[in-house]
């Protein structure tokens, strides 16, 4: 299998996996983040309320979507990140180079992420307080309306400024971090499966309590995708969520409960399928690197 094709199989069972396993606590993060007063008083009165109210199908509310774009297009995340090491700096994997190809996957990756993280979060947070009749039905119903919709047609990258001003520092930071950690280690144990988890989770950990504020501003702008809109609305979540304490990191606990599976799964699915098909991870090949 050419390198290519084993980056975006990487990125595709990495995504696809990782998103199923943590999509409940990314809607628990998503109600924190966009409850327009104090609703939910935390992650535990969250999980009993929704439950009760809504039923346990709530927290698969927007599932369809994202899990379809995962296996279909989160291959091109890591393809890009691999593409740009071997164009940009010859497949030499150091912290600048880490952080470059991050921020140049971050970029891609918001092509296609934009539309599918604002219709996830209008999934997450429709119907809220109503029981669900079933997060199939109701994420297809509201899709088909809202493609049907001519004037949303051009609106499905609402957001898109905002997705970058938290995703490139996010992106950079995050494999910056991992390859640091990862790095501690002895050559031979850098593919190890406990090394991988602890540097993709301390990594993930670092780098979401860092970028969280600007997490919070995206999820509440996009949040907004049907109304109320003002003009200067970005700055507004951007000033909302990084000065006003009562804003900055409501949720975080919950979302770093969510975002570190997520993201820890993910790097270590991929560094392992990636060593599996003797790709640039493989150990002697970071022997032959560092030689």
């Amino acid at each position: 299998m050419s390198d290519i094709a084993v980056e975006y199989v990487a990125g595709a069972v990495a995504g696809t996996v990782s998103g199923l396993v943590s999509f409940p606590l990314d809607t628990l993060k998503v109600r924190l983040q966009t409850q327009p007063s104090k609703q939910y008083r935390n992650i535990f009165h969250a999980v009993v309320k929704i439950a009760r109210q809504e039923g346990p199908s709530a927290y698969w509310k927007g599932l369809p979507l994202p899990l379809l774009a995962a296996c279909l297009l989160d291959g091109i995340t890591i393809l890009t990140y691999e593409r740009s090491l071997a164009i940009i700096f010859a497949s030499k994997e150091t912290a600048l180079s880490s952080a470059v190809c991050g921020a140049v996957a971050a970029l891609v990756d918001s092509t296609y992420s934009v539309p599918v993280e604002l219709l996830k979060i209008q999934g997450q947070t429709a119907g809220v307080g109503r029981p669900t009749t079933g997060f199939l039905a109701t994420t297809v119903s509201q899709l088909r309306s809202d493609l049907l919709s001519s004037s949303r047609i051009n609106s499905f990258y609402f957001g898109w400024r905002i997705s970058l001003i938290r995703d490139i520092p996010l992106y950079s930071l995050t494999f910056l971090s991992y390859y640091a950690i990862r790095n501690r280690f002895p050559a031979e144990l850098r593919n190890n499966t406990g090394v991988l988890l602890a540097a993709s989770s301390s990594a993930t950990l670092l780098a979401g309590t860092i970028c969280y504020p600007l997490d919070v501003a995206k999820t509440r702008y996009q949040s907004r995708w049907r109304g109320p809109y003002s003009r200067g609305l970005v700055r507004e979540c951007l000033l909302e969520a990084l000065l006003d304490s009562r804003h900055r990191y409501r949720g975080l606990t919950t979302a770093l409960l969510a975002d570190t599976p997520y993201m820890a799964l993910y790097l270590v699915l991929q560094t392992k399928v990636l060593h599996w098909f003797g790709h640039r991870c493989a150990p002697e090949k970071v022997n032959n690197s560092i030689n």
